[in-house]
């Protein structure tokens, strides 16, 4: 449109000269008597300005040393520029006031006809605009030369109204058997029917850098209807509403390892998807848009069952049972992919045990830990690293309490003995693994040092 206007004001230009050179035989020449008027006012303005500076110039030789030059204090301004740029402006504002008028009439015309911007009103259209004023130049860029071209210019129309980014289209619309191919900056390549140079109806597209390929129906350029696509990986079918999925998707999947997953995508409820895989894991619960596990129940092959949110697809919150152990906390995955427990606790119903504490990858314990055993022992472990055992307090029912400090004696662990009814309380030991507990010597002053002084820091921790 802008293209349009430009033009059309740079050949009103002509015609607006042409007409204001009057008649001069007939009558006086106005413009030519006021040009002339102009010109010298401006020759006596610029001599009288040039006889001003000069005599600047050697009143300035005379007056203080310290001015100097060649400059302009008091002189007569010079106005003629500003009175061009006046001129000018005028000028554009008749031009513009010219095109407008044109514009308007043409508007009229084609209300008072009954006549629509179509390839099929070219002749009527074309003919309104030379009643307008309008030249054969500007008349083409409007309309074409043809019906079939100015179809093809509502097209472009139509497209840069929308924003739309396909271009290929010649054809205000394309239905039935007749086909077009367009092509969208983003690689995306549209074989169907068009309107407004947007797919319109039934078509594929295809996306070469993804490779995927899309057929059914379209409306105003967005997925409209029943939609069967398939990329590299996987086969989709479902129904969509101006670019929006609705309803039940299902979407099958070749995954790593030749597994296989089919997904129930409920679009206008994501709390009720589900999944299952060729090997046996199914999911039921939320998912989000893009087939992502939020917050539900799976069940794996193996026989693990969690039960809470996800992260990436896995276990992130919840509850995990295999048999006889039961894990709830927050979950982690190693870089093997096998999943773990990162904090929470771990019911081995087996041994009937509960430990709570941190885990790294592996299980491996790390941090503090606090095992509970089915006879009322309560074990607390300080890991200086993952499963490495650093402080040891053990509990028992009886009131006995153990404190022991790992490697303090070679492999050994040295340590105290609570006893809950004995005046002494306190009795050094050494534990060695596989052979239980012995009391410190009296002669094994060192060790029992250490002893005591570790006591004093595991009970600070």
């Amino acid at each position: 449109m802008k293209k349009i206007i430009i033009t059309a004001i740079f050949l009103s230009s002509f015609q607006l000269v042409f007409s204001q050179l009057g008649d001069a035989y007939h009558a006086p020449n106005t413009l030519q008597l006021s040009l002339d008027r102009q010109r010298r006012m401006n020759a006596a303005d610029n001599a009288h300005y040039d006889n001003m500076r000069s005599s600047n110039k050697s009143a300035s030789s005379s007056s203080s040393a310290g001015i100097s030059g060649d400059y302009n204090a008091y002189g007569w301004a010079d106005y003629s520029g500003m009175r061009r740029q006046e001129a000018a402006g005028r000028a554009i504002e008749a031009r513009n006031k010219a095109y407008q008028a044109k514009v308007d009439k043409l508007e009229a015309l084609i209300k008072a006809r009954g006549l629509k911007r179509q390839p099929q009103y070219h002749a009527q259209l074309v003919k309104a605009a030379k009643e307008a004023g309008y030249d054969d130049i500007n008349i083409s860029v409007m309309f074409g030369f043809s019906e079939k071209s100015y179809e093809g210019i509502l097209v472009k129309n139509q497209l840069a109204e929308n924003g739309s980014p396909y271009i290929g289209s010649t054809k205000l619309s394309c239905q039935g058997d007749c086909e077009e191919t367009l092509t969208a900056n983003n690689n995306i390549v549209y074989t169907g029917n068009t309107l407004n140079g947007m797919p319109h109806g039934k078509g594929t597209y295809k996306t070469k850098a993804t490779n995927i390929e899309a057929e059914g129906t379209f409306a105003n350029g967005q997925m409209d209807g029943v939609i069967n696509a398939k990329g590299e990986n996987y086969t989709a079918t479902g129904t969509f509403k101006m670019g929006k999925p609705v309803g039940i998707h299902t979407i099958i999947t070749q995954e790593e390892n030749n597994i296989s997953g089919n997904y129930i995508m409920n679009y206008d409820n994501l709390n009720d998807c589900s999944y299952s895989s060729s090997d046996g894991m199914t999911f039921k619960g939320k998912m989000d848009a893009t087939c992502s596990f939020i917050k539900g129940e799976v069940v794996y092959g193996s026989g693990i069952k969690f039960n809470g949110y996800f992260k990436d697809n896995g276990p992130y919150r919840g509850n995990w049972i295999k048999e006889h152990r039961i894990m709830v906390g927050e979950f982690g995955t190693s870089n093997d992919g096998t999943l773990y427990l990162k904090y929470g606790y771990l019911d081995n119903q087996k041994e009937k045990k509960i430990t709570q504490g941190f885990f790294a990858p592996g299980m491996k314990r790390t941090g503090f830990q606090n095992i509970e055993s089915a006879d009322g022992t309560v074990t607390e472990y300080y890991y200086s690293a993952p499963d490495v055992e650093e402080y040891i307090c053990i509990y028992f029912p009886s009131g006995t309490k153990l404190y022991l400090k790992a490697r303090a004696d070679g492999d050994n662990y040295i340590g105290i003995k609570n006893l809950k009814d004995d005046p002494n309380n306190s009795y050094p030991i050494r534990y060695i693994k596989n052979n239980g507990i012995e009391n410190l010597a009296a002669s094994e002053t060192e060790l029992i040092a250490k002893a005591h002084s570790m006591l004093k820091k595991q009970l600070l921790k």
